[in-house]
């Protein structure tokens, strides 16, 4: 009875998600969303993780990817137990753009099309500053981000020059967000993930060429690989392992939910510091594949693909 109970409740979880904060989004997609909210401890009705498509040029298409939304940053804030406020967003001087003409095309069942974004003229801040304030040894601290709207604004397309709809119909608001997610860092960097949030690169055209780790293979070094090849292959005498209880170990939606994850950070790395953080990741948790990993190592295993975030994006 109560398996069926929690069926039900995931069910009409999904129905919420699907119809209401992520309206279009796939199944998989959703499945995502709440198994990496189980593994942050984070309610996903709060929606904490955006969707976005990013683009995938290993397979040469969007791919849906979950990515922390500035209400993950705030709640994260929260928990530390040091967060004081912040400040109203401050704005620099209005600036009046005039955005030229633009000829583009779409493509529809191999079709194409030609089409003409108008002319437009927008007027946007220069810049934004908040302020993060902070308790440490009881006095408050504060951290401020300053934000340049010519450097955040995300365009109508690839090749556009225009801002898309977003950043044209919130030009104050949506620079405020980056702000603030800019300031979020800095004040808690133990708590805030050095990734941007999907305000920062929801419509920039994100291109994620990292890897998608699926097998034991993905996380291996290149140069183990090409030791085994040179070495004769000697015949392994059959041993049975010690199995790990099935119950310790990760479910399919926790793994979903951490490959997604490892997959955003290794975006924003090199190849080379993708291959040390694997291997990182590999001698610390003790694992070859992700499979492996055990429950209560699920966090610590996130919380470490941020700490190798941070450190390549630090040095």
């Amino acid at each position: 009875m109560g398996n069926e109970i929690a069926v039900q409740e995931k069910a009409d979880l999904m129905v919420s998600l699907k119809n209401s904060l992520y309206p279009g989004a796939s199944d998989q997609a959703c499945e995502l969303v709440l198994a990496f909210c189980r593994a942050a401890g984070m309610n996903p009705l709060l929606k904490p993780v955006h969707i976005v498509p990013m683009w995938n040029s290993k397979e040469g298409k969007n791919k849906d990817t979950i990515i922390p939304g500035i209400g993950m940053y705030r709640i994260n804030a929260e928990r530390s137990g040091a967060y004081a406020g912040l400040s109203e967003p401050e704005f620099g001087p209005d600036i009046m753009e005039e955005f030229s003409e633009e000829k583009y095309e779409k493509e529809w069942n191999g079709k194409k099309t030609s089409h003409i974004r108008k002319a437009m003229k927008l007027t946007y801040p220069k810049w934004c500053r908040i302020t993060v304030k902070k308790i440490v040894g009881g006095q408050i601290y504060e951290f401020s981000a300053l934000e340049f709207w010519k450097e955040n604004y995300a365009t109508a397309s690839r090749d556009s020059e225009q801002p898309n709809e977003m950043w044209r119909n919130r030009p104050y608001g949506q620079l405020a967000k980056c702000a603030e997610a800019q300031a979020l860092r800095k004040a808690f960097p133990d708590r805030v993930s050095s990734q941007s949030t999907a305000e920062e690169v929801e419509g920039k055209f994100q291109t994620f060429s990292g890897p998608v780790i699926e097998t034991e293979e993905e996380l291996r070094h290149p140069k183990e690989k090409e030791k085994e090849e040179k070495e004769p292959k000697k015949e392994k005498k059959k041993e049975t392992p010690s199995p790990t209880p099935v119950s310790n170990l990760i479910g399919a939606e926790e793994l979903a939910a951490l490959k997604q994850k490892w997959n955003a950070v290794a975006s924003t790395l090199t190849p080379e510091t993708q291959k040390e953080g694997a291997d990182y990741l590999k001698t610390r948790f003790g694992f070859q594949k992700f499979e492996e990993i055990k429950a209560d190592q699920l966090i610590e295993v996130m919380l470490a693909m941020d700490d190798v975030s941070e450190s390549s994006h630090g040095s």
